[in-house]
């Protein structure tokens, strides 16, 4: 599971999309991170509930899973812990 969860980021993309209050207020409301209501904002412009649901679910698959980091020795962050918890 990542940081918020799926219903957390449709309320907070619904509630900037619905234009009440601006980027930063918004994300201060919902105790999230601007950058992040950025990107959950564009695709809830885009896309249907359940579109958006599927691509929040690729992406942190994505994060988690394939995104390398250089901090962690090339590794992903699954793959980093994965090898912490065998050592």
């Amino acid at each position: 599971m990542g940081k918020y969860s799926d219903q957390k980021k449709i309320a907070a993309a619904a509630d900037y999309c619905g234009g009440h209050l601006g980027l930063r207020a918004t994300a201060r409301r919902h105790g999230v991170n601007v950058a992040s209501l950025r990107l959950w904002a564009a695709a809830y412009r885009v896309l249907d509930l359940e579109e958006l649901q599927a691509a929040l679910r690729r992406y942190i698959h994505y994060y988690n899973h394939d995104r390398i980091k250089l901090k962690l020795g090339g590794l992903s962050p699954v793959e980093y812990r994965t090898q912490c918890e065998a050592a």
